[in-house]
């Protein structure tokens, strides 16, 4: 007969069947004595595994908070120190501003004490001082370069340096995020008081992007029209306590970034309602027209006139082999078409940037639309050459 297979199986069932059930209760409780300790044992080895983890997190995060408290800059201690009470409190780069929605903070890095990324000036014109405005958005303020490297800066300084026009001031009142909307209501409700007697419109690339909402948020008496950032909230955002945490969240993009101008805005939905659509951005550019853009250039045109400064309309740069999107450079030059129109029709200073700025390289950061410090120096010494050969500047003063 072959031998069973499963003849192992009967051989240990009666071998325990044998056994007598008092040893066997004894047999039982030893194995059980005995598995006791090695569970004990490999409990305590997990509980130090997690002691180890959690002594590596906190030396990982006391050390992260201690660097960027004292070696960080301000935006590291911004981004991963501070709690949005200490932002607000500190000074954050932007701030809420009645009527315009939104504006540079009076505490905020290379800021004066009026709000503008200028050097300090006093509200009130001297005598014999020409003022220029420059108007526009974050290519206007600055973005991605210093406060002395902004071409309204660097065209003060070559205004007075180049040509003798000491008795010059240019004063940077544009905004991160600043469409004409901000600027128009911006001019009369702050600008205004500056009594300039020339004001620079630098616009374009904002007022593009306005053009992404929905077609029926865009159109019509909806409160919104151009607002595609959203509404200013005072609360901030809202971050964790963890600098380790928030280090690795704002790199992922699962946190916001406190320093980051749309963080502090609530999104056009929360603020007004649905403003979904299906449309691409393609089509959202063909059917939402420049028309508010046309008509913000015009009332600045005409307020500025009204407030006895002259105004000069300016088309704005940008370089083509880094836009990747047709529809995009398409779109911008649809902008700066309306941009040379309204200047022919209102019969203001025009000066086509696009035009003359050299394709070159070296004045672009990645994004095609902000431009290097070489950009802004050459975009400040077109201006400067052109405003002296319009004679719209005051004799130079000895």
């Amino acid at each position: 007969m072959p031998p069973n297979p499963n003849g192992w199986h009967v051989q240990i069932a009666c071998t325990m069947s044998q056994i007598p059930e008092k040893h066997l209760t004894h047999l039982i409780m030893a194995q059980t004595f005995t598995a006791k300790p090695r569970l004990r044992l490999a409990l305590k080895r997990i509980a130090l595994i997690l002691l180890g983890v959690v002594i590596i997190l906190l030396i990982v995060e006391f050390s992260m908070r201690a660097y960027f408290t004292f070696f960080g800059t301000l935006n590291d201690r911004v981004m991963y120190v501070y709690s949005t009470q200490q932002i607000i409190e500190s000074g954050p780069g932007f701030i809420g501003l009645p009527f315009v929605g939104f504006g540079p903070s009076p505490q905020g890095l290379g800021h004066n004490h009026l709000g503008y990324r200028n050097r300090e000036i006093e509200l009130e014109k001297p005598a014999g001082v020409f003022r220029i405005v420059a108007a526009g958005g974050s290519t206007t303020y600055g973005a991605g370069v210093g406060p002395d490297e902004t071409w309204p800066a660097q065209l003060e300084h070559m205004l007075r340096a180049d040509y003798g026009y000491t008795n010059i001031e240019v004063i940077n009142t544009a905004s991160t995020a600043y469409t004409t909307w901000n600027t128009l209501t911006n001019f009369a409700f702050r600008v205004v008081d500056l009594q300039p007697d020339l004001l620079i419109v630098y616009h374009a690339t904002n007022d593009a992007k306005a053009r992404l909402t929905a077609p029926a948020c865009y159109t019509g008496q909806t409160p919104i029209r151009g607002l595609y950032d959203g509404m200013w909230r005072t609360q901030g955002p809202d971050l964790g306590p963890s600098t380790a945490y928030r280090y690795l969240a704002i790199g992922r993009g699962w946190m916001p970034n406190p320093i980051d101008l749309n963080s502090w805005v609530l999104p056009v939905e929360s603020s007004v309602g649905d403003c979904a659509t299906d449309l691409s951005e393609e089509q959202r550019l063909a059917t939402n027209q420049p028309v508010f853009f046309e008509r913000n250039l015009r009332n600045l045109v005409h307020l500025a006139r009204a407030n006895h400064a002259e105004v000069m309309l300016s088309t704005w740069a940008y370089y083509p082999p880094l836009i990747k999107q047709d529809y995009w450079r398409g779109a911008f030059d649809e902008m700066n078409g309306v941009t040379t129109q309204v200047a022919g029709e209102m019969d203001t200073l025009y000066y086509d940037l696009m035009a003359n700025l050299p394709e070159n390289r070296d004045y672009w950061h990645e994004d095609g639309e902000h431009q290097t410090a070489a950009g802004t120096t050459e975009q400040a010494r077109q201006y400067a050459a052109f405003l002296v050969e319009s004679h719209v500047l005051p004799t130079p003063q000895p």
